[in-house]
């Protein structure tokens, strides 16, 4: 994925991928839990929201932090805004939501990233490696560069 003339574009969507690979998706249960817990009719369930808010904040943050780093801005900085302001707040079910669609974004990017980089791969292998060419009266075969 990172090319060999050192992309900066492809660093940064590599060190993306390896981040989203090592993260369990806690505040996805977190917010799974806090759902159940109000269900219950528990009043804890804001804590466990409170938890999956901060946890997707704090991965928001690398993120942005990383690009960043990387020379790009991007929309993961709305939502550290949106995230930070659900805190600020108390609307912590909000950030919690929040949180769980940045987490499916990142996964969703991530698969549709491999899928690009499969397919192109598969595409490049494919392409021709010799072709015909005229030398006066003659045809040849010569290799493509």
């Amino acid at each position: 994925m990172v090319r060999e003339d050192g992309g900066c574009r492809d660093v940064y969507l590599a060190g993306q991928l390896a981040v989203a690979r090592r993260r369990p998706d806690h505040g996805g249960c977190a917010t799974a839990v806090g759902g159940a817990l109000a269900l219950a009719g528990v009043p804890s369930g804001n804590v466990a929201w409170l938890v999956a808010t901060v946890i997707a904040l704090v991965f928001a943050v690398a993120v942005v932090a990383r690009a960043l780093r990387a020379g790009h801005l991007g929309v993961d900085v709305i939502a550290v805004l949106a995230l930070a302001g659900s805190l600020l707040t108390s609307q912590y079910l909000a950030g919690a939501l929040i949180g769980l669609m940045l987490a499916t974004g990142q996964v969703l990017d991530n698969y549709a990233q491999r899928r690009a980089h499969r397919d192109l791969s598969a595409l490049l292998d494919r392409t021709p490696r010799w072709t015909p060419s005229r030398r006066g009266d003659a045809v040849v075969t010569v290799p493509v560069s």
